[in-house]
C-alpha cells in the first residue's frame, strides 16, 4: 500500500511539460533555468534582455509581480501560474534579442516544411509612439552574411528568410503582425511585409501558428524555382494568412536552417520607450 502511494505522488508531482508531445520537433515552456541548452543563442555581442518571469494570476496582487509580469494567461477554463519569457526593447535601442532553434544541430536534418507554435502577448503600451515596427519569429534560411536580412537581397541560390512582423497600432489600437520575407522574386533590397487579416489586442495573450514549405526548386543549373511556395498563418485558432505562389529559392540546397526567434524595433527608428513583450508554449514541429 505504501509502494502504490508512493508511485501515485511521485507520477501526480511530475512536471505538467516533462515531455514533448508525439510528433515534434521541439517543446520550450521555458520552466526550466537551463531553457536556454537547446537553442543557439546568437551572436554574443549583440544585446539579450530577456528575463524569465511568473505568469500574473487571478486573485490578490502578489509582492514579486513587476513591469516584467505579464497579464494573466486563459484559455480553456485555465489559468497559467507557471512562467514566461519577457523581451524588452530598450528605449534608444533596437534589439530585444536575437536566437533560433537549428534543425540541422537538433533534428539532423534541415526541412523544406515545419510549423511554429507559440504564445505571444505585447504590453499595454507596446509601441505607443513609434512610426514604424519591427521583427518578431519566423523561419530562417540564411547561408551567407551577404543576404537574406538587413537590406542585403537574396537572389535563389544564397540565402531566404520569413520572420515574424509587427506594426504600429491601428485605429483601435491593435498591433497589425505579419510576414517579412526575402525570397528570390523580391523587386527590392528589402523584404516584403505581408500582413495577417486580424491584428493583436495589447494585453492579451494569443495563440500563433505558422507554416511554412518550400517552393520546388529549379530542375536545371541556373534555372529559377517554381512558385508554389506556401506561407499560413493562424490566430487564436483562426487562419488569417495564407500565400500560395512564393518562390523562395532556385536552387534545393537552401532549406529551413532555423526557427528564427528575432526581436529587433526597426527599420531605422529605434524604441522610442522600453517596449515588452511575452511568448510562452513554443512548439515546433513537422507539417501534419
Amino acid at each position: 500500500m505504501k509502494m502504490v502511494l508512493f508511485f501515485a505522488i511521485f507520477f501526480a508531482t511530475l512536471p505538467l511539460h516533462a515531455a514533448e508531445p508525439p510528433n515534434t520537433w521541439f517543446t520550450c515552456d521555458f520552466e526550466q533555468p537551463d531553457w536556454q541548452a537547446r537553442w543557439n543563442m546568437g551572436n554574443p555581442n549583440l544585446p539579450r534582455n530577456l528575463a524569465i518571469v511568473p505568469h500574473r494570476t487571478h486573485g490578490p496582487v502578489k509582492p514579486h509581480y513587476g513591469p516584467d509580469t505579464p497579464p494573466p494567461m486563459t484559455g480553456g477554463g485555465r489559468t497559467d501560474t507557471g512562467s514566461a519569457l519577457a523581451i524588452t526593447l530598450k528605449q534608444g535601442t533596437h534589439y530585444g534579442a536575437d536566437f533560433g532553434f537549428d534543425f540541422a544541430a537538433q533534428t539532423g536534418a534541415e526541412p523544406e516544411e515545419a510549423v511554429l507554435s507559440y504564445k505571444l502577448c505585447f504590453a499595454h503600451d507596446f509601441n505607443a509612439e513609434a512610426v514604424q515596427g519591427g521583427k518578431l519569429p519566423g523561419f530562417g534560411g540564411i547561408y551567407s552574411n551577404d543576404a537574406g536580412a538587413a537590406g542585403k537581397r537574396v537572389n535563389g541560390s544564397d540565402s531566404w528568410s520569413a520572420r515574424g512582423a509587427y506594426w504600429k497600432p491601428d485605429a483601435k489600437g491593435d498591433i497589425p503582425i505579419g510576414f517579412y520575407v526575402y525570397h528570390a522574386g523580391m523587386k527590392s533590397d528589402f523584404g516584403d511585409t505581408w500582413y495577417f487579416s486580424k491584428a493583436l489586442e495589447r494585453g492579451k495573450w494569443h495563440d500563433i501558428r505558422l507554416y511554412i514549405k518550400l517552393n520546388t526548386p529549379a530542375t536545371k543549373p541556373g534555372g529559377k524555382g517554381r512558385e508554389n511556395g506556401i506561407l499560413r498563418a493562424w490566430l487564436n485558432g483562426r487562419q488569417v494568412f495564407e500565400k500560395r505562389d512564393i518562390r523562395f529559392r532556385d536552387v534545393d540546397t537552401l532549406k529551413i536552417r532555423n526557427a528564427w526567434f528575432h526581436f529587433y524595433h526597426g527599420g531605422g527608428q529605434p524604441a522610442s520607450a522600453d517596449y515588452r513583450m511575452w511568448i510562452d508554449d513554443v512548439v515546433i514541429s513537422p507539417a501534419n
